[in-house]
């Protein structure tokens, strides 16, 4: 985790909120050492459903093949980036995100393994 920052989803936190609230803390995490600097925090997201986990990252290329597996079969996914600026001394917050609707074609097993 950045900065020591708790990036552990919550059940049943929405994907958007999850990434929002992950760059803030990391934002405010580093602000909070730099009172004169401003500060931007980002994390980014990859999830299927707002009701399931999102992706984590893999822990192994086993794990990383399954979930891209995972992403050919559903045939969609989306990503979230959160953004959050700390302005300095005053420690005007602004967050915000943009999430993008991934497409998936049917990769072959030698660019499933390249990737």
């Amino acid at each position: 985790a950045a900065h020591g920052v708790d990036e552990t989803w919550h059940t049943g936190e929405h994907p958007v909120l999850y990434t929002r609230r992950v760059a803030e803390a990391k934002a405010r995490v580093v602000a909070a050492d730099h009172r004169d600097a401003v500060v931007l925090g980002a994390d980014t997201t990859v999830w299927i459903h707002p009701a399931r986990e999102p992706l984590q990252k893999p822990e192994s290329r086993a794990h990383a093949e399954a979930m891209l597996r995972e992403l050919v079969v559903k045939g969609r996914h989306l990503v979230t980036t959160g953004f959050c600026v700390v302005n300095g001394p005053a420690g005007t917050v602004f967050v915000e995100h943009v999430t993008s609707e991934v497409c998936f074609s049917a990769p072959s097993e030698a660019e499933l393994q390249a990737y």
